[in-house]
């Protein structure tokens, strides 16, 4: 592939600087593809991503990606930064850094995803958090970040040493080597001596690692971070960290850190075997690249085919029937993705609402329909907070205009809302019956009829996931227990 083309994107905010490395993808599988911010840890640059042994930006370029490999605050020629707390102080400033490349270097289309190592794992976990309304994330992959108060002695004691300098030096040795790296047998040992390496590495900031240690970021973490973020997350940590020797140990430490992930709509967590905190400078650097490449593809939309005008000359119709058989499943789920995707609605059937099912609620709804009006408003929507009940013929209006029909509005039956919930929480509540008497089994007709419902509803959404590549129940956490389901039963007569 070519060279790419290299530009640097400056930022000055409130005191703070940064600037990042922008490069364009390969122009020929450029086309809809996302831009990836690389965010580096403490003590590194952006050098730590790039450098003359491995080229994360150029391995993505080649892919097709834009890049903004950014120099953070304090690191890369950046000033040191005299503030007490730059990791949350940089917040906006990265935000707006990220969204100026991504508007004039990268088109402003096609959304971004966060690769963070470290400290800038942490920092790009916070800008989904914080910054996610400000900026079209698709994604957060992250590595070597654990909200623990426990930390590494040596590393408070060298933060400690030497108070008048603002910044620390990890003096090279086996033990330095191994905290950061991992064991000896497991680091390639030509890098580090490489020539590159002492542009790599820099004075890290005591300040930001202070920060860091103080409790106030780990509640920060666990209570403001982690649960605010929606996009999909990779959280990945390696087998020998900062915080623990061997998987035995890091295990649950690390699942105690990933279920911390309430909200996200997708997780990707999971501790890379054969490496240290460092994991680029291991024998298995691969593994995490692999790994990276993974989640991020599974982020990026497929360029769809050209659709046949045709297609929309009739709205599909799909047979639910289909998804049950392994065999079919697949062509069920590309005719499903096709309807979201490109047309919008479709017609199901063979569902898992029984024949009986549906025959014995349109036969009752008939009979409701057919009662006389003074059994109709007994039941009148105007006598229910939760907007259900009987709406009498032209009550309804649609398009600005009286609409000729007659309608009951059913829906799941939950309990009003108490005094002190939300105004909005009345529109859900009881249902308005008829007379049992006056009509006998309409009722059990319903809750029968929705009860199958909600059961095919649940297996619907799980299929509508699938068919957008996310896992079967991405949107369980957006319904409540039990889902709200409504049932309309519309007659319009004959006009006079």
């Amino acid at each position: 592939m070519t060279e790419p083309q290299k530009n640097i994107v400056k930022i000055e905010q409130a005191g703070l600087k940064a600037h990042g490395i922008f490069s364009k993808g390969e122009t020929g599988v450029r086309s809809q593809k996302p831009l990836i911010v690389l965010i580096h840890g403490g003590g590194t640059n952006a050098t730590y991503f790039d450098n003359s042994f491995h080229s994360i930006p150029k391995a993505f370029n080649a892919a097709g990606f834009d890049t903004l490999n950014i120099h953070r605050v304090g690191y890369g020629g950046n000033p040191a930064p005299e503030t007490a707390t730059p990791i949350i102080d940089s917040i906006p400033l990265y935000s707006s850094l990220i969204k100026k490349a991504y508007d004039e270097n990268s088109g402003g289309q096609n959304g971004i995803i966060l690769v963070g190592h470290s400290l800038g794992a942490a920092i790009s976990l916070s800008l989904a958090a914080f910054e996610g309304d400000k900026l079209p994330l698709l994604g957060v992959s992250s590595l070597g970040i654990m909200p623990t108060k426990d930390h590494p002695p040596s590393l408070i004691e060298m933060l400690k040493a030497n108070p008048e300098n603002p910044r620390f030096i990890v003096e090279p040795s086996i033990e330095s080597i191994e905290t950061f790296m991992g064991p000896l047998e497991l680091i390639d040992e030509s890098l580090l001596i490489h020539p590159s390496m002492p542009n790599i590495f820099e004075p890290g900031l005591k300040s930001e690692m202070l920060e860091w240690f103080d409790p106030i970021w780990y509640n920060r973490f666990v209570n403001e971070v982690a649960p605010k973020i929606r996009v999909p997350v990779q959280f990945l940590a390696a087998e020998y960290e900062l915080q623990w020797k061997g998987i035995a140990e890091g295990q649950p430490i690390f699942d105690q850190a990933a279920s911390l992930f309430t909200r996200t709509s997708r997780l990707d967590a999971r501790i890379l075997i054969g490496g240290g905190h460092n994991f680029e400078f291991s024998k298995n650097a691969s593994v995490l690249q692999e790994a990276r490449d993974q989640f991020i593809s599974s982020l990026v939309t497929p360029i769809p085919k050209p659709i046949d005008p045709a297609v929309f000359a009739e709205i599909p119709l799909l047979d639910f029937a289909l998804a049950s058989d392994p065999a079919t499943k697949p062509q069920f789920l590309d005719s499903l993705r096709n309807a979201i995707v490109n047309v919008g609605f479709l017609y199901i059937k063979n569902t898992t609402v029984s024949d009986s099912t549906q025959g014995t609620l349109t036969q009752k709804g008939i009979e409701a329909l057919e009662l006389p009006l003074e059994e109709k408003l007994k039941i009148e929507m105007a006598n229910s907070k939760h907007f259900l009940g009987y709406a009498r013929l032209g009550t309804e209006i649609t398009a600005m205009k009286s609409d000729y029909r007659e309608q009951y509005d059913f829906a799941t039956e939950v309990p009003a809302p108490g005094p002190d919930e939300p105004a909005h929480r009345n529109l859900r509540g009881p249902n308005q019956w008829p007379d049992e008497s006056v009509i006998p089994g309409f009722r059990a007709a319903v809750e029968n009829y929705l009860n199958e419902i909600a059961t095919f509803a649940v297996a619907f959404s799980h299929l509508i996931a699938e068919s957008l590549d996310m896992p079967a129940t991405s949107f369980e956490k957006f319904f409540e227990t039990p889902q709200h389901n409504k049932l309309k039963l519309v007659k319009y007569p004959a006009p006079p």
